[in-house]
Order: C-alpha cells, then sequence, then structure tokens
C-alpha cells in the first residue's frame, strides 16, 4: 500500500525513516551525524571510520562543545557561526575525485543570514586551480557547484540553483564524480534530489582532505561521503524522495520522475 498524500512535503517531514538509516551503502567512506558529542562532549564522531571532528580550525583552533549543536533534519545538527575559524576539516583522510566521489548532506541558513560567499563544502582551493566548493552564493539564496573542467582549456565549471536557501528551511545538496553511462569523470551537481547540472572531465584530480563549514552561517546535517559516484536513485534518497510502503512489508520507492 503506497499513500502519496502530501508527497510535496514528505521530503520535508521525513527526510528518513529508521529502515533506510540502517542500510549502509557500498562504498561509504565516512557518516557524521552531529547527532551527539562523544569523548566527554568534545568529538562530533564518524559513524563508519575514525576521522572524528575534535577540533575548529582556525587562527587559533577551538575545541568543540555543546554550543555547537542545532536542531537537524534528523536529530542534531552542526551549527557554523560565519567566521573562517569555525571549520571542520578531514584531517586523517583525503579523496580522490577521480576513484569516484560522492559528498552529501543537509543544509540551512537561520533568519539573520548576512549576505556574502561562503563555503559549505570545499577541497583545495574550491574549484578555482585545485578541487570543488559546494557554496552559498553572495545573495544567500542560491548554491553553487565548482570544480575543474576539461579536456582542452582547464577552466573552473560553475553549476547553480538559484532561490532555494530559505530561512530555518532545510536543503539538500549532493556532489558526485563517477562514471554515468559508461562515461568515465562526470561531475553531477543536485539540489533536493534534482540534477542541477552535470559536466564530463578528463583532469586528472588529486587526493586532498575536505573543509566544512569555512565562513558559513548556518547549520550543517547528515553529512556523508562515498568513494563512488552515486546513482540519481541513490541521490534522491538521500533528498528524501520516496514513497512509504506502509502495508508493512517494506517495499519502499523512490521517486525518479
Amino acid at each position: 500500500y503506497w499513500s502519496f498524500d502530501d508527497i510535496a512535503t514528505r521530503p520535508t517531514m521525513l527526510p528518513r525513516t529508521p529502515n533506510w538509516t540502517t542500510y549502509v551503502k557500498p562504498n561509504l567512506a565516512n557518516r557524521w551525524k552531529f547527532d551527539d558529542l562523544e569523548n566527554n562532549q568534545t568529538t562530533f564522531a564518524d559513524s563508519v571510520m575514525d576521522d572524528n571532528f575534535t577540533i575548529w580550525t582556525g587562527a587559533p583552533d577551538k575545541p568543540i562543545g555543546t554550543h555547537n549543536i542545532a536542531t537537524g533534519i534528523h536529530g542534531q545538527a552542526v551549527d557554523f557561526n560565519g567566521t573562517g575559524n569555525n571549520r571542520l576539516d578531514t584531517n586523517e583522510t583525503t579523496y580522490d575525485p577521480n576513484e569516484g566521489f560522492t559528498v552529501s548532506c543537509w543544509v540551512r541558513i537561520p533568519d539573520d543570514a548576512v549576505r556574502g560567499e561562503m563555503d559549505l563544502i570545499s577541497q583545495g582551493d574550491g574549484g578555482t586551480t585545485s578541487g570543488f566548493a559546494l557554496k552559498k552564493s553572495a545573495d544567500e539564496h542560491d548554491i553553487i557547484a565548482r570544480f575543474l573542467a576539461g579536456p582542452g582549456p582547464i577552466f573552473p565549471q560553475t553549476f547553480t540553483k538559484t532561490n532555494v536557501l530559505d530561512s530555518e528551511k532545510w536543503v539538500h545538496i549532493a556532489l558526485a564524480h563517477g562514471d554515468v553511462n559508461g562515461t568515465k569523470g562526470t561531475w553531477r551537481f543536485y539540489v533536493d534530489g534534482d540534477l542541477v547540472g552535470e559536466e564530463t572531465t578528463e583532469i586528472d584530480y588529486s587526493s586532498q582532505s575536505i573543509s566544512v563549514g569555512s565562513g558559513f552561517l548556518g547549520a550543517i546535517d547528515e553529512l556523508e561521503i562515498y568513494s563512488r559516484g552515486l546513482s540519481v536513485a541513490e541521490i534522491r534518497e538521500l533528498a528524501g524522495l520516496y514513497v512509504l510502503d506502509s502495508s508493512g512489508n517494506a517495499n519502499h520507492g523512490i521517486l525518479i520522475g
């Protein structure tokens, strides 16, 4: 039995159910749920590997505490204060997009969000000469994905999803790099499960760490990193676009069209 009532609001109301969260997709490298602070309330734990967040990276570094927790899309979230000193770095792990890569998370801006471009997730210099970036735009309502593209002259490719961020509204974003229909090296950018843009490249990326929330004012939740490019169906499941089977048989469906 599938009920399609209120399907437009279902991604906000039920981003996930316990039946979905217990399943670990292949090649899940890291998962930070930000629901609890461990080790005497000083650590955001990585529930897959051991790349735990224990400090805010900056000048100087600062300890993590309970004041860094906000209400999340599912449980709790990590709260960023809008300064460059308030960021989380994956110091123990580096990621090579050439080997397959996906980053997925939920983001929210507060009522008092300030104007100005801010990093959500970034690698290298944010896609200018290396790596990539997922960013909040200068006018505060758009989300930007930027990465290096080629062949030929290498240039920063930018995709923008306009008018998606709103105060206190959770938005799902994902960026994947991998094979698409047999074509290697394809970047795909998604917002709320919808494909915003894709670009095939022939660039030899390097393995680098990732920074989270550098200069960002707002909250981030359910951050996951995969060592492969997820399919559109997997991205849409992470974004909460599914239909629940209420019969008890757990034959849940993913909305593709």
